[in-house]
């Protein structure tokens, strides 16, 4: 190593300098404290920057924007520049060594406590901070990190292998995290990998900040990490509910169990956990040893809930038999799952026309990436609304990871054939010279398919990708935004599609839709539905029944008209399904529907038939 530009070990305040660094000249910025003395040890804080911005400026926002220097005293920050080509500390094999170089130039021009250096980095620089600090966590005292740009959570869970994280380190070095609210890029990677620390028994600690988007928190908000460094655990007993582990759906019971850390210094021998569900409180206690900063997966006893959208709250009632917990805010944290009610009879269809999804008893499963998952979006075919999930290799490399849809319980037990029908509207990518070398698609695959166990396991339908699901007549060329990626289809851009399941006759099924990413496409599904005829259920707007009054009181009335109802589905303004009719009327006669037990307010009445399905909003008046 080469150092220039540094006029003496004296030098204080700001300044600049440079070495040489794997075979080029690496600017690094400083700040020594002004009353500066040799006879003294200095902290030593080592800070990485994020992508866009140069050491200079960040160690000038560390100190006179965010006036680290004022509450951190006797502390040596020391700013190495990234490679100015790149985009990390890593992204050159080799080049992470600038953060120990950066120490060995603080050690060579100043008296530094060795046993108190520090490892700070905010956006990717955090991500590097993290992962050179669980691989190297003997050279520090603590790592700080202001939201880590970890890179989606495929990278979170370790499953990029050339950028991977040493989480079984978490327990040998305190790591304190920082995010905030208006965020949302960033909290499922941070969280995922939170997790895994917990489950390393790491001496974590994350804090989110109210009001706070991408940055860096007021130094006023988080000057406790020092503290945090010198002692992780906070005095005496304090247990915080990480997590609340529930199955997505069950069509009978649910088991589910809890994530807890011991953050206290004081060790916890036994546990009771209050949980709340359906109206019920119950409690259960486990016994056992949790030291400081060791975690526990607590299994709760099955528990029986109503059908339908279920959420599940546990929280700490007491510790070692009778002692409160000094630290309330971790106590709790909330699961959510959904029961399936009877099995629904055929036909059933899906239009995803009201305002809340999912909805009906389907069932949503995503690893959570920002803008990944299913989600209501327009225009749908021949109707307002349809469902879309979209890759890109704009955002985090998500390639293989799947969201998937699941339908409710379906029986059928009472039919002599079964078909699902749904349509489907998918276009993907291509680059072309100079954006690739060659021709490079970039295409997404659909996959359906069926359970007969409740969701245990499942046998595929169907499985199309790139151009075989493509509803387009080419790819969308060379897009170099998320914007140029999207689009609106009309309704010559929509596919349907037909799947004979007959062959599962005589049971109850689950058909679910996956989604799985290859980084580029943008899909709509709408009007799915299951029936015993080998034609689609299209939606045609109006549909001929009528409904009325409107407001009503005690009664709604809907007359079939032309159109045999199959199904009526009464939810609240939240979605929630509060009454539901299968086979209800025929052509004709009208259907009376009792409404006199429901409050005054709107609600939405979804009226199936075997033409489609719409809905209505009626309001009861009291």
């Amino acid at each position: 190593m080469f150092i220039s530009g540094i006029v003496s070990a004296q030098h204080t305040g700001s300044y600049d300098t440079s070495i040489t660094f794997m075979g080029k000249p690496r600017k690094v910025s400083l700040y020594v404290p002004t009353n500066y003395n040799a006879s003294n040890k200095y902290r030593l804080m080592i800070c990485l920057h994020g992508l866009g911005d140069n050491c200079a400026n960040y160690r000038n926002s560390l100190m006179s924007i965010l006036s680290w220097n004022t509450y951190i005293t006797n502390t040596i920050f020391v700013c190495p520049e990234a490679d100015t080509t790149i985009v990390d500390y890593y992204d050159l094999s080799g080049s992470e060594q600038i953060i120990p170089t950066s120490v060995s130039l603080a050690k060579s021009l100043y008296t530094i406590d060795t046993t108190n250096i520090i490892l700070q980095g905010f956006s990717l620089g955090g991500r590097a901070a993290l992962r050179y600090g669980l691989s190297n966590y003997t050279s520090f005292k603590g790592l700080l990190l202001n939201t880590p740009a970890i890179q989606g959570v495929k990278n979170a869970i370790n499953l990029i292998s050339t950028y991977t994280f040493d989480y079984q380190n978490a327990s040998k070095i305190p790591i304190y995290i920082t995010h905030g609210e208006l965020d949302p890029a960033y909290e499922a990677p941070i969280d995922s990998a939170l997790i895994r620390m917990m489950l390393s028994d790491g001496k974590v600690r994350k804090y989110e900040f109210a009001n706070m988007g991408h940055a860096i928190p007021p130094i006023t908000g988080i000057i406790n990490f020092l503290s945090f460094f010198d002692t992780a655990a906070s005095k005496g007993y304090d247990l915080g509910v990480e997590k609340v582990i529930t199955p997505l759906f069950s069509c009978s019971s649910i088991q589910a169990s809890v994530l807890v850390c011991s953050l206290g210094q004081d060790t916890i021998k036994s546990v009771t956990l209050q949980y709340i569900n359906s109206g019920n409180t119950l409690s259960y206690t486990w016994n056992g040893t949790l030291a400081p900063f060791h975690h526990a997966i607590i299994s709760l006893p099955s528990i029986t809930s109503d059908s339908g959208y279920q959420s599940l709250v546990v929280q700490v009632k007491n510790l070692n038999g009778n002692i409160t917990d000094t630290v309330t805010a971790n106590n709790s944290d909330t699961g959510l799952f959904t029961i399936e009610g009877k099995a629904l009879p055929l036909p059933v269809f899906e239009g995803f026309e009201e305002p809340k999804f999912p909805i009906n008893n389907w069932v949503l499963s995503s690893y959570d990436d920002y803008l990944n998952g299913w989600s209501v979006n327009t225009p749908g075919l021949y109707s307002a609304n349809s469902i879309t999930d979209y890759n890109t290799i704009f955002e985090f490399d998500n390639s293989t990871m799947k969201d998937d849809l699941l339908s409710p319980e379906i029986d059928l037990s009472a039919v002599s054939n079964a078909y699902v029908h749904f349509y489907v509207s998918y276009n993907y990518d291509e680059y072309t010279p100079p954006y690739a070398t060659g021709d490079l698609f970039l295409a997404d695959t659909l996959q359906v398919l069926i359970s007969t166990d409740c969701g245990q396991s499942f046998q595929s339908l169907y499985k199309k990708g790139g151009s075989q699901l493509a509803t387009f007549a080419s790819p969308i060329i060379n897009p170099l935004s998320i914007q140029a990626d999207i689009f609106n289809p009309a309704d010559s851009n929509w596919r349907g599609e037909t799947i004979d399941i007959s062959s599962y006759i005589g049971n109850n099924v689950i058909i679910k839709f996956s989604y799985i990413s290859d980084l580029g496409g943008l899909i709509y599904l709408d009007n799915i539905g299951v029936n015993s005829t080998p034609t689609g259920i299209k939606t045609t707007v109006p549909l001929s029944y009528k409904i009325y009054p409107n407001p009503a009181t005690d009664y709604v009335y809907i007359q079939p008209g032309s159109d045999a109802i199959t199904q009526v589905n009464i939810m609240d303004m939240t979605g929630k399904s509060i009454f539901s009719q299968y086979n209800a009327g025929n052509s004709g006669s009208d259907m009376i529907i009792n409404t006199s037990t429901l409050n005054a307010g709107m609600y939405i009445f979804q009226v199936t038939t075997l033409n489609g399905a719409q809905s209505n909003k009626v309001m009861i008046e009291r």
